[in-house]
């Protein structure tokens, strides 16, 4: 009984793909390890406001169980290749095998974006109601973090609710063919969402930049302001990078399904797993949360010095203008 197709044998046992299994492992593995040190710096740094380092520790989590669950994915996939290249039922996986492993991916995926949507907001809403949102800066990230949790969990259930998972599947991060409109629209629901996540966190520069400009002798705002702006622009940054990611992986995924009768069935399944940018996303996640967190600590410490340098030549003009008075 023939499982899969000449084509399909072919390009799961092609360098090309043993190449990129090898190389998602390695992203996987680098995911895991460079998160230690940005749960770390989110810890014991406290760079970032309370509310902004939870739900960072959620995406954190998504990011993770997406690498986690795509390291078993394209490592069974890799031994597949190498053990059962002349039996095509067991190269192959069945859909039932992949049906916690697709539902987690899927999951994963959701919560990164909606993680993104999160951060913009928990930045808005710091922008708007400085007083009242730091007075409470424990109990937004919980609620942030249980309403990604549940709408990951909701979107995937809708997404994947009617499939039947029958017969035999290239990979376990192929989308199910009966599931696949469903799949399509969601990733331009995605798009969306990005769009919108950026154009928040444009708008909340914008407000902070423009509130800065005139409160030049509260010292205690102007800090405000900074920790509010310094803390949006790494979460911009995030934003971005992950838009991008998805990005690619839409605009592939659209593109291959379209012209699917056009592209031929090799180089098709041959292009897809280099194109699932998703997973460079989740690596990038704990790499910019470091980094971000790094900078912020060091323009911090010169904005410190900066209002401690003007208030002492307050001081020491206010004295001089007392002498003369004298």
């Amino acid at each position: 009984m023939e499982c899969a197709s000449p084509a399909l044998v072919e390009v799961l046992t092609s360098v090309y793909q043993q190449t990129n299994a090898i190389l998602f492992l390695l992203i996987a593995i680098a995911t895991v390890i460079v998160s230690f040190f940005a749960a770390k710096a989110l810890i014991e740094c406290q760079i970032f406001p309370k509310t902004t380092r939870i739900i960072f520790a959620v995406g954190l989590a998504y990011a993770n169980l997406h690498e986690i669950v795509k390291f078993y994915i394209r490592g069974k996939a890799l031994l597949n290749s190498w053990t059962f290249d002349g039996d095509t039922c067991r190269l192959v996986m069945t859909a039932l095998e992949c049906r916690m492993p697709l539902n987690l991916i899927w999951m994963c995926m959701a919560g990164m974006v909606f993680t993104d949507t999160a951060l913009t907001f928990d930045r808005l809403l710091a922008t708007l109601f400085p007083t009242k949102y730091s007075a409470n800066s424990i109990l937004p990230g919980i609620l942030f973090s249980l309403v990604v949790i549940a709408l990951s969990v909701i979107i995937t259930l809708v997404t994947f609710g009617e499939e039947d998972y029958h017969g035999y599947v290239t990979h376990c991060i192929y989308p199910p063919e009966k599931s696949g409109l469903n799949i399509r629209r969601l990733l331009k629901f995605y798009t969306v969402v990005n769009f919108v996540n950026i154009a928040l966190n444009l708008l909340v520069l914008w407000l902070n930049r423009r509130a800065s400009a005139g409160i030049q002798y509260d010292l205690q705002q102007r800090y405000h302001n900074y920790e509010v702006l310094t803390t949006t622009k790494a979460v911009s940054i995030i934003a971005i990078v992950q838009f991008i990611a998805l990005g690619i992986y839409t605009s592939a995924m659209l593109f291959l399904t379209t012209l699917s009768a056009w592209i031929p069935q090799v180089l098709r399944l041959t292009m897809f797993p280099w194109l699932y940018a998703v997973t460079y996303g989740a690596l990038l996640l704990p790499i910019l949360i470091v980094v971000g967190a790094s900078r912020v600590a060091k323009r911090r410490r010169c904005l410190i010095r900066n209002i401690t340098a003007q208030k002492e030549s307050q001081d020491d003009r206010m004295k001089q203008l007392n002498d003369m008075w004298r």
